[in-house]
């Protein structure tokens, strides 16, 4: 009986280790016969079939393999990750099953099913099933498997405090590296950061694109995305693809860096001239600096380059829903029909649809798409462990109603420049009040700035342990707000009035006031029903996990009416603003606006579509037309089909009118 693999499978493994997918086919293929008798041997072949995105000969080979071994958890957890990428789910979830069986009491079965619930997005699931093997196993492996879950659903810290445990294990194992980078990241600790990038510099630049690729995913899970950017600039200037460019641009995006995001997606380009999601990139560059001509032009030949383009298509249906042909929807739909396109990319496809088939005058089946879309989204969130959870929103408003139950007189002076929160829910107007201003002689627009919500997520963690609002602002207030203000470019400091329009700082209103007490609230208000509308038609980043289904929607609202009431009990001086009068009575509406802000009428603010400077948001088109009267009242043209949207906002006291 054999005690280890054989020379075959051992030259397979090795190659595999390195990496080297292509090494390991063409030694397999020249020893088939010897290859299919040899179940590790056919484990690697599949591994790297696998790794070459060959899903039918990977299956193939691992079917083999766990034929002749149908307990090994290796063959088991593999064969299941290809039957997931080959979208063969009810086959993978009867191997997930036995898995789990034997994860109990076997720590490899726990690491490759681990492997294959990150595989499959359940990350929430692997972070609990390595936690539990954590306390009962002692492998090297777990560390560095338990990092990466952990940073992938938003425990940073305790994956940093997983991969330092697995850097000081005796024998460091080479797969430390794999969550090595993103922990220093995290931490900012550029001497263990240049450590493994130099370890990952070492390997073959395929080998090393690869980790860099890697830990860019596990950031961008972790909704970490300027780190991401860095290990994805690393990726791409090691062994440069158009995905690894396309990435590139689309979190330079995500992070505001406008000016080179463009570079990044033409930079793609010059590897495929039609390649469809670069196009849509660059088309998105062109939207966000006002070019709204050449960004349609740039999506339809998108679209026109690759018919199954969801993403261009979602775009284009923003910019433009009747560019959308008929012929053009007849066959996304037998696309979506045949199951042609894949599930992450469906809610993109269903979204251009449905704006499509409303702009038709079919809003029934508009309004299918728009939910089926979300949906599949909301099921994607749950699996990750990031689905909405109505109590937490809860708990956070009794959190801040308790923290700031009265005005305060604040210890903090005036700052420079003065500051203008535009708050509200999305899709309430909010870029549009900031183009206004923008346009503006004295005012700078600085878009959705992320640092004002960072600083309340601290506030937030503290006041859970019990901390008192004023003793957390006695003791981390300067630096806060110190934080806050060095964020600002240059450009912006140097302005006399500077707006900050990130929406969900409507929670943050009582910090705000105590860090800056000269700042001005305006509160956008809209039709909740439009509102909610509006959100469930477009995709959000993942933290906006409440716009994904009809109860989440009216919940978070709800939440939403009941923290600006408590503000306005509080501190009085919010200044609402109307999305409706704004369309209705424009320049009475803009007048009252600059007053309140203390800035004298400009007819600039008149003019604001002939504003130029960059908008990251689903507004970005619309924001260069004169104001209009499209969005308002949205919801008359579906009528009863939002009776559940409606209901939903009434059960949880929000006023429809």
């Amino acid at each position: 009986m054999k005690d280890g693999p054989s020379p075959l499978a051992a030259e397979l493994q090795a190659r595999h280790a390195r990496g080297d997918n292509d090494g390991v086919i063409a030694a397999a293929r020249g020893a088939m016969q010897a290859v299919t008798a040899d179940a590790d041997a056919s484990l690697f072949t599949g591994l790297a079939f696998a790794g070459a995105g060959a899903f039918g000969d990977a299956r193939r080979h691992l079917s083999n393999a766990l034929r002749m071994k149908p307990h090994d958890p290796g063959a088991k957890g593999a064969l299941a990750r290809v039957l997931l990428l080959a979208g063969e789910k009810q086959e993978a979830e009867r191997l997930i099953l036995e898995l789990a069986a034997a994860a109990r009491f076997d720590v490899m079965a726990a690491l490759h099913l681990s492997d294959t619930y990150l595989q499959a997005g359940r990350t929430e699931d692997a972070f609990r099933l390595l936690s539990d093997a954590s306390a009962r196993f002692d492998h090297p492996l777990i560390d560095t498997r338990l990092a990466e879950a952990a940073i992938r659903t938003r425990r940073p810290q305790l994956g940093v405090s997983a991969a330092r445990r697995a850097e000081a294990r005796p024998g460091r194992l080479p797969s430390a590296l794999n969550v090595a980078g993103p922990a220093a990241l995290i931490v900012g600790d550029d001497v263990w950061l240049k450590k493994a990038a130099d370890e990952a510099g070492r390997l073959p630049p395929a080998r090393a694109a690869a980790v860099f690729d890697l830990w860019a995913n596990m950031l961008m899970a972790g909704d970490l995305l300027a780190l991401a950017l860095d290990s994805a600039e690393r990726a791409a200037a090691t062994q440069g693809t158009a995905a690894r460019w396309r990435l590139v641009c689309d979190l330079r995006l995500a992070t505001r860096d406008t000016s080179t995001a463009e570079a990044a997606a033409r930079t793609a380009l010059t590897f495929d001239p039609k390649d469809a999601a670069a196009m849509t990139l660059l088309a998105r560059c062109r939207m966000i600096s006002g070019d709204i001509a050449a960004a349609r032009n740039i999506l339809l030949d998108a679209v026109h380059a690759d018919p199954a383009c969801a993403v261009a298509f979602d775009y284009l249906t923003q910019l433009a829903p009747d560019a959308m042909t008929a012929g053009m929807a007849a066959d996304l739909e037998e696309r979506l029909s045949a199951g042609a396109i894949l599930e992450s990319e469906r809610p993109k496809a269903l979204l251009a649809l449905a704006r499509r088939n409303e702009a038709a005058g079919d809003p029934a089946t508009s309004f299918a798409q728009i939910i089926e879309a979300k949906r599949i989204i909301a099921k994607a969130d749950r699996d990750s462990g990031l689905g909405y959870r109505s109590e937490e929103t809860d708990a956070a408003a009794e959190r801040m109603i308790a923290s700031f139950a009265s005005a305060a007189p604040s210890k903090m002076g005036p700052s420079a420049p003065r500051l203008v929160f535009i708050v509200g829910m999305p899709r309430s107007g909010t870029s549009l009040v900031e183009q206004i201003l923008s346009s503006h002689s004295s005012v700078r627009g600085a878009g959705e700035r992320p640092d004002m919500v960072e600083i309340m997520k601290e506030f937030d963690e503290l006041a859970k342990s019990g901390a008192k609002a004023p003793a957390l602002i006695a003791a981390h207030g300067d630096s806060w707000r110190t934080r806050y203000l060095s964020t600002l470019s240059p450009e912006l400091r140097a302005a006399e009035v500077v707006t900050d329009k990130h929406p969900l700082n409507f929670w943050s209103v009582g910090l705000i006031r105590a860090l800056f007490p000269g700042a001005t609230i305006v509160n956008l208000r809209r039709s909740p029903t439009d509102v909610c509308l509006s959100i469930l038609r477009f995709r959000f980043f993942a933290a906006y996990n409440f716009a994904n289904e009809i109860e989440a929607v009216a919940h978070y609202y709800a939440a939403y009416d009941r923290m600006i009431a408590h503000w306005r009990r509080v501190f009085g001086d919010i200044h609402d603003v109307g999305y409706g009068t704004l369309v209705a009575e424009p320049e009475s509406a803009t007048r009252a606006l600059l007053a309140d802000c203390g800035l004298g009428f400009e007819a600039a603010c008149l003019e604001f579509h002939q504003t130029e400077r960059a908008v990251l948001t689903h507004s970005a088109a619309q924001v260069r037309e004169p104001i209009n009267n499209r969005g308002v009242e949205r919801h008359e043209i579906y009528g009863d089909t939002l009776k559940p949207l409606e209901d939903a906002l009434i059960r949880y006291g929000v006023r429809l009118n």
